[in-house]
């Protein structure tokens, strides 16, 4: 079964490794918000192929997933508060819809990290198995810098894996956390010269496709089984934040101060 890419993105098979390649390196490998349902129908193929038997996601060119588009956003001011209100309640939805899909995919997922790591990164990376990463990556809690809360499961998954003080002051702090700061947190799993990336990731996935499959697949179910019950009111929450954010003058604040390449004034 061939796991088509979603538009912006590139898939390879080989040898039971799916790698996920994000192709905007112009736009740092953003996900437009029109592409979400395709990459969430990729996610799903790859996992009802028996063929996939590991996934690697990484970013082409030196960034691995930079988040949104605020200049996007900015065109949307002008549609007032209501509009943008109706139009982010739509795309979280689809990206609570593509969380789900990660997380039931019951296969090994390795995060393959350099660059900025921000938005949907963040998202990517945190409901990843392993991330890998070299010592050019940065990890960018910054939603608050457009008068944001988090969003892409940032405030569910994070504080399971740095616990909630640690998380707390990533995310009210603003923090960008460089690589082996994320290594201490946590954050990452392997740190590794950047010449020693691909191979260190790849070893790794291919010892992970030769191993005992629906032994796999069903450790994978049973460890994740726990924490996906209560996911999906928590991204509800996560989204009726957004929402009223958006909606807020902090919002076109915090963008317009990004396009003027200006601090925020939030007062």
């Amino acid at each position: 079964m061939t796991v088509q890419p979603a538009e912006g993105t590139l898939t390879e098979l080989v040898n039971g490794v799916l790698t996920i390649s994000l192709n905007r390196p112009d736009h740092g490998n953003s996900i437009p918000a029109n592409t979400v349902p395709d990459v969430v129908r990729m996610i799903r193929s790859a996992g009802q192929s028996p063929e996939v038997r590991c996934v690697v996601l990484q970013g082409v060119g030196k960034h691995f997933c930079t988040g949104g588009d605020l200049r996007a956003y900015s065109q949307e001011l002008a549609d007032g508060p209501e509009a943008l209100q109706r139009s982010f309640k739509q795309r979280l939805d689809n990206v609570s819809d593509l969380i789900m899909a990660l997380v039931a995919l019951d296969r090994p997922v390795i995060a393959r990290c350099r660059g900025v790591v921000a938005g949907a990164g963040l998202m990517f990376a945190l409901t990843s198995d392993w991330v890998i990463a070299d010592d050019s990556a940065t990890f960018m809690f910054a939603h608050r810098r457009a008068g944001l809360s988090p969003d892409g499961g940032v405030s569910y998954f994070l504080p399971r894996i740095v616990g909630e003080r640690t998380a707390a002051q990533l995310i009210l702090g603003g923090q960008l956390v460089k690589a082996d700061r994320a290594k201490e947190l946590g954050l990452v799993t392997e740190l590794v010269a950047a010449d020693a990336l691909d191979e260190t990731v790849f070893r790794l996935a291919g010892e992970l496709a030769g191993a005992p499959q629906l032994a796999m697949r069903t450790a994978k179910r049973l460890i994740y089984s726990s924490s996906a019950d209560n996911l999906q009111a928590h991204l509800a929450a996560e989204t009726q934040g957004i929402v009223e954010a958006v909606g807020h003058p902090d919002f076109a604040e915090g963008v317009t101060a990004f396009l003027e390449k200006r601090r925020p004034d939030f007062s």
